[in-house]
Order: structure tokens, then sequence, then C-alpha cells
């Protein structure tokens, strides 16, 4: 996780430079929004030193699970701060993402590119779809042009309990894992 600051650090005054050229920030709020970006792995890695996985909640056992793949979307202010904010959660909790940054932030999004493969971040740990979310929506089949990444449905399909959990305990009927 560091790793992945430092490789968004060294790139942090081209960074900050093409903030202010896509965002129109003043230099100290694109400089703020830089050290946002770096300090998102920051935190992933602090909090991956003390965070139980597996805890006690009164008499249940919850144990966290990656996700699997993650769709993220990121608006077009501060698209790098948004991008490896999230994405420092989603590897920090085991799971893969499929990023679709803004069409309005195309350099932010190259630059936190290559600094993720300069980290020496594996293939298939985060894939990008680059365009306009109307174009992108509708490439993905969904019907009201949602995200590729996270496709819109009428009817949702339940979540399911892992394969691997215990069973719900004598008089619940129904057991979900949520996650927010």
């Amino acid at each position: 996780m560091n790793r992945l600051a430092d490789a968004m650090q060294a790139r942090s005054a081209e960074l900050t430079e093409v903030v202010i050229e896509e965002y129109g920030a003043a230099i100290s709020r694109a400089e703020w929004m830089t050290d946002y970006a770096v300090g998102g792995f920051r935190f992933a890695a602090q909090t991956l030193e003390t965070y139980e996985f597996t805890r006690r909640i009164g008499s249940a056992k919850v144990t966290m699970e990656p996700l699997g793949v993650v769709g993220l979307v990121t608006p077009w202010d501060a698209n790098a701060g948004f991008i490896f904010n999230k994405l420092a959660m989603v590897v920090a909790s085991g799971s893969t993402a499929v990023i679709k940054p803004s069409e309005m932030s195309a350099i932010q999004t190259q630059i936190v590119t290559e600094a993720l493969h300069q980290a020496g971040v594996p293939n298939g740990v985060f894939n990008i779809v680059n365009g306009r979310g109307d174009v992108v929506g509708a490439v993905s089949g969904s019907p009201s042009g949602g995200s590729a990444a996270a496709p819109e449905s009428e009817t949702p399909e339940p979540p399911r309990p892992s394969p691997t959990a215990a069973p719900p305990p004598p008089g619940v009927d129904t057991f979900y894992r949520a996650a927010f």
C-alpha cells in the first residue's frame, strides 16, 4: 500500500500542475488535492495494521470478505484523489476494481494509471473504462444507460451469503452481508 502511495508521491508535482490545468484549482487547492490522492493509500496501509477482519458482534462472528469486482465512478473534480482513495479501500479489502473516471479529467487519470503501473500493481487489480457516462452505459447493455461497472437492474438479485459462511443462528431466517 505504501509503495502505491510512494508512486503517486513521485508524480505529485506533475499531478498538481494537471489539477490546475484540468480543474482550474488555485495552487494551494491543487496541492491539497494531490496530497489527498497520496494519502488514500497511506491511510489504507495504516488501517490494515490493526483492522480485525473477523470479530465478534454480540453472539455473532462476523468475517469481512473481499467483494470481488467493485465498480468505481469518479466525478471530474479531484479525479485523482477520488480514484486513489476509493481504490485504496478496494485493494485493502482484497477486491479488484473497474474504474469509470470522468472523461473531463483524462490527464489526471493517465498520471494515476502510470503511477499504479510503476508501483507494480498486478494486471487485473484495476481496470479503467474511459468514455462519457451515457456512452459507456449504453455499451454495458444497461437499459438506463448506467455504468458498465455497476449496471442498473429493475429487479436486483438479493445478496447471497458466502458459501463458506456458517448457517444463521437459531431463529434467524435470513442472514445477509452488507457493504456500505
